[in-house]
């Protein structure tokens, strides 16, 4: 017995003297916990998005193992129709998928590794933010771990497959201690909010948008509570301008395309809204579209100890509860269909923000409770109130795997004819594994195929995606005189008639060069959107290369720049702060 408490005692001193190393093996550790009831299947359970996200992460791949870094249309995934995917939805962050897919031996273990690096970077960032927000070692560990482990987030990355939502929820928390570091804490230090931003934008348009309209509603009601307002407001237009210079290899080539063509854009809506007593339900029967049993027992129990709190406390309570109130049908959602508010296209997305809200809660709420225990017993509490989130979530994941066993195993090329299994729901319900990932590269025509096609060419999308080409006013099959290149796409046709009119099953954007017969051409556009080309042969080599503007190469060199002068500023205030840490120990001595 002695053996045992000396043992112990050694193993308490040791993580106490290696605190980050301690922390570090923590997060490792519980992102392995997260994802293993599901990586220990070896199968992928299809979401409502794998199979588009499956395709971007392919696309990606074939880019890099060409050589080519910057994807602007998608020539080997999305039916290889060209669509311009990549200029459209944000792809940096999605570049460890594509990287691990073309290291790791089996792409489904790629997945699921890359979904340990996400878990482990949303534990570390959240434990910062927290430490940063409250000073508290402890609170940060129970928020990191209370947010890494909510039941959206588990919708998100895993159960949905939603990954650019997923990404974002990643860097929420930096993003938002960015904007309180600006407006309420130490306004010198900006760059963590252009840091916190930018990767936000590199995830998820929506969800930075979500992120902005809540820090200006949080100003608007607490702006007469900041000091040195003049100070803090330069100091946000610095953050913004070099966000502005990060984010542009993004959404420059984006507004070029957008405002240089008739461009359709995604889906828009308002659905998701919550019935409140299905919130409630839903987080009793721990399920993911939901805060679970014992976050919501905590939101609740904080309208009875509403005196205990102080005045910080208090804040982060209203807006959690605000943002609660927003995820529910009590707000009248389909008032506002018609208003730029139906981009949201589902009203649970809020879940990314109320999550940070009600985990930071409910990490203060469970810290005075700890504090309000006996010294002795204050570790028991917090090892205890920092596994239930664990076992909670485990549990539901262990369920999940249970209902998707069911789900057919993909182990043939879709087609017009073999549709991808469905759901009667109409949600995507297969599974894959090791041998079977490369089926979800094949005809995809759900969600986010036919997103950012132009106007026209998007009621035509049915043939499109089938590559059939239309010469001299008949269909044509292209799937095997199709070829890809990096940002290329070569056709080679025959015809039967030396001068023809062959109309291309490829969605046209600005910056595109047509060739023909190595010859450059003007094409002009079909009556379905398409490339229309004149040949003067009946053997023809046909080539649609996206040919970078300047606009897009300036963007690159932009970024490149901003980030330099980020890390440069980061560098300067982390040398700083440590100069001052060892002058103020100096001090002591």
């Amino acid at each position: 017995m002695n053996i045992l408490t000396k043992s112990l005692t050694h193993t308490v001193d040791f993580l106490k003297r290696h605190y980050f190393l301690s922390l570090t093996a923590l997060w490792l550790i519980l992102a392995v916990v997260y994802v293993w009831p599901f990586a220990s299947t070896r199968y992928l359970f299809s979401g409502v998005d794998l199979t588009f996200h499956v395709q971007r992460i392919s696309e990606l791949t074939h880019n890099f193992e060409h050589g080519s870094f910057i994807p602007y249309i998608s020539t080997y995934a999305f039916n290889k129709v060209g669509s311009g995917v990549f200029m459209f939805y944000p792809w940096i962050t999605f570049v460890p998928f594509a990287l691990l897919n073309m290291f790791v031996y089996s792409p489904v273990l790629a997945i699921y590794v890359g979904i340990i690096l996400e878990t482990f970077l949303t534990f570390v960032i959240a434990y910062y933010a927290m430490h940063q927000f409250t000073g508290s070692k402890m609170q940060a560990v129970l928020f990191a771990i209370i947010y890494g482990f909510a039941p959206f987030r588990l919708h998100d990355t895993i159960n949905g497959f939603v990954m650019g939502e997923a990404l974002a929820m990643i860097f929420m928390p930096l993003a938002f201690i960015g904007f309180y570091f600006v407006f309420f804490g130490d306004h010198k230090r900006w760059p963590i909010f252009s840091l916190g931003m930018t990767l936000l934008l590199f995830s998820h348009v929506l969800g930075t948008l979500l992120a902005c309209i809540t820090f200006i509603v949080i100003l608007l009601f607490t702006v007469w509570k900041t000091d040195h307002l003049g100070k803090r407001l330069l100091a946000a237009l610095k953050a913004v301008a070099l966000t502005a210079g990060m984010g542009a290899i993004y959404y420059w080539p984006f507004l070029e395309q957008m405002l240089g063509g008739n461009i359709s854009a995604s889906g828009t809506g308002l659905g998701g809204a919550l019935n409140t007593a299905d919130l409630i339900n839903n987080s009793l029967n721990n399920t993911d579209v939901s805060y679970g049993p014992f976050v919501l027992i905590i939101l609740l129990l904080g309208l009875v100890f509403w005196g205990k709190f102080n005045a910080r406390e208090h804040t982060v309570y209203v807006i959690a509860m605000t943002l609660t109130v927003l995820l529910t049908n009590l707000i009248p959602w389909q008032n506002m269909i018609k208003s730029w508010v139906n981009n949201l296209q589902y009203v649970f997305r809020i879940f990314m923000i109320s999550d940070v809200f009600v985990a930071a809660f409910a990490a203060m709420f469970l810290y005075h409770v700890i504090q309000h225990r006996s010294p002795k017993s204050r570790r028991t509490y917090f090892i205890m109130f920092a596994l239930i989130p664990v076992a909670l979530l485990t549990s539901m994941s262990v369920q999940t795997v249970k209902n998707n066993k069911h789900q057919i195993l993909l182990n043939y090329w879709p087609s017009k004819k073999y549709l991808i299994p469905f759901s009667p729901s109409q949600l995507q319900s297969y599974k894959v594994d090791g041998r079977t990932y490369h089926f979800q590269t094949g005809r995809y025509a759900h969600y986010g195929a036919m997103d950012y096609f132009t106007i026209k060419s998007r009621p035509h999308w049915q043939n499109i995606i089938d590559r059939q080409a239309i010469v001299n006013g008949k269909k044509q099959s292209l799937s095997h005189h199709l070829s890809s290149k990096p940002n290329q796409l070569i056709y080679q046709i025959h015809t039967t008639q030396k001068h023809s009119s062959v109309d291309l099953p490829t969605i046209p954007y600005k910056n595109e060069v047509v060739k023909v017969n190595h010859h450059v051409v003007k094409p002009t556009i079909s009556n379905r959107g398409t490339y229309n080309v004149r040949t003067s042969q009946r053997q023809n080599l046909i080539t649609v290369t996206y040919v970078p503007s300047l606009i897009d190469r300036l963007s690159i060199w932009v970024s490149a720049a901003s980030w330099l002068l980020l890390f440069v500023l980061l560098f300067l205030q982390y040398r700083h702060s440590t100069i001052k840490q060892r002058g103020a120990h100096a001090r002591k001595r």
